[in-house]
């Protein structure tokens, strides 16, 4: 990178928290050039100069550059497996926890142009224990001001409804010449705010938070100061929703991981006797369950060694933006570069890895069930499969392969202390990793 992309870069992570790579930079720049009327008048070091200011004209520029990095794209009801989650079990539960304050106060962040908090109302909407006396209430933030004025202006067109019925839309909407507008009885619901997660203070006494497809923008260290401060903003027992795979392998030992047949739900502990999710609802599992595999992940006696291959810097970058890829649904890009990594090393465990979490994300199960027991079998010491794969095992039901997979992860484990020195330099918690690991934890329902 040339001197101006290292500035750029750095400066927006220390005030928006938010990496921006380097195969990725090129691309920015052109498209920041191209917003920006005074990064065309002024040279590179000037223009740093006015985003270190808090003038008015830095601060324009600086809508303008969190315009130009916002690729995010939503729609009503996105990911329908998580809000069948909220409507089935996480909000019945929310409410048995309020009845005696009947309040109940939710979080959106990162909402961007309001399908969100908006879709978040209507499932309120739907339930009617929920019509008298209750008192609600949705918070909806964004980095992006303009983002923000879009939602409250409650215009959308018809690509936002692609997982609408048709139903709902016509009972909270009213069709306009160029789309829909939202009802205010929807509308009035929620409150928007612009808002930094990186840097703003935060609000609290939370029963929700969804932060979904935000985190990839993040890097680790990044990731981890805003979920403890969502932790902090959650009331106990309050749970938080996360888009898949996100940041999961840093949520603290302060939540309480429950897996689920469509998603991963994290509540927020406390000592006191809670509600638990109900876990015969609807959601039937339509999965096969798979036979009993061979077991070879139960070869974890040889000792860690660093004598594995040592990937090229190119395939290291190859292989970073597939997993960027594949955290944006851009499936078919990213299962080519995985491919192409494989191509080149069969052997190469991570890639591998990556693979089967893109095929268990399409629902081809008992086939990502054999690409993780493939990679551990590869590399016996890397955790991440133990976790997906043992995860994946109770999901389906499984429950003797499951508990057979986190003892083998808890060996490797408990076993070899520079394994935890890696891990922990991964930015796991330990004590969270052995508690996932542990037969007796209670998050294993």
């Amino acid at each position: 990178m040339n001197q101006f992309a290292i500035d750029i870069s750095q400066i927006i992570q220390s005030r928006l928290g938010i990496h921006v790579t380097a195969d990725k930079i090129d691309h920015y720049l052109d498209t920041l050039r191209k917003k920006s009327n005074l990064l065309k008048k002024i040279s590179p070091e000037k223009y740093i100069e006015y985003l270190k200011e808090s003038s008015t004209l830095g601060n324009e520029e600086w809508k303008i550059i969190v315009d130009s990095l916002n690729i995010s794209e939503t729609y009503f009801l996105r990911d329908s497996g998580q809000f069948e989650i909220l409507e089935q079990n996480i909000l019945p539960a929310i409410i048995k926890e309020k009845q005696a304050s009947r309040k109940i106060r939710i979080w959106s962040a990162g909402c961007s142009t309001g399908e969100e908090p908006y879709s978040l109302a209507i499932t309120l909407a739907e339930i009617p224990e929920l019509m008298m006396g209750w008192d609600i209430s949705i918070l909806a933030t964004d980095i992006n001001g303009d983002s923000i004025r879009q939602a409250i202006q409650g215009d959308y067109l018809e690509w936002s409804f692609r997982n609408v019925s048709n139903d709902k839309k016509d009972k909270y909407f009213t069709k306009k010449k160029n789309g829909y507008h939202i009802n205010d009885s929807i509308k009035n619901k929620v409150q928007f705010i612009e808002n930094n997660l990186f840097h703003s203070n935060y609000y609290n006494e939370f029963d929700l938070i969804l932060c979904r497809n935000v985190f990839i923008y993040f890097d680790d260290h990044s990731k981890k100061m805003i979920l403890e401060k969502f932790e902090k903003a959650l009331l106990n027992h309050g749970y938080l929703l996360i888009g898949h795979s996100e940041a999961a392998h840093l949520i603290s030992n302060a939540f309480k991981i429950i897996p689920m047949q469509k998603s991963m739900v994290y509540q927020k502990k406390d000592h006191s006797p809670i509600p638990t999710l109900n876990f015969s609802s609807k959601q039937g599992l339509s999965a096969t369950i798979p036979t009993k595999p061979a077991t070879t992940y139960t070869k974890i006696e040889k000792t860690f060694i660093d004598t594995k291959p040592i990937l090229s810097i190119d395939h290291k970058e190859t292989l970073y933006k597939a997993r960027e890829l594949a955290d944006l649904g851009k499936v078919i890009e990213a299962e080519k570069l995985v491919q192409e990594l494989l191509n080149i090393n069969p052997s190469n465990y991570e890639a591998l890895f990556l693979q089967g979490q893109i095929i268990e994300a399409a629902g081809n199960w008992n086939q990502a069930i054999d690409i993780y027991k493939k990679v551990i079998y590869l590399e016996p010491n890397f955790l991440e499969s133990y976790l997906t794969l043992s995860n994946l095992y109770c999901l389906l039901h499984n429950i003797p392969e499951s508990i057979k997979v986190r003892k083998a992860g808890l060996f490797c484990l408990e076993h070899d202390p520079r394994l935890r020195d890696v891990y922990i330099e991964k930015g796991y918690q330990i004590e969270s990793l052995k508690a996932f690991f542990s037969e007796e934890s209670s998050i294993w329902l």
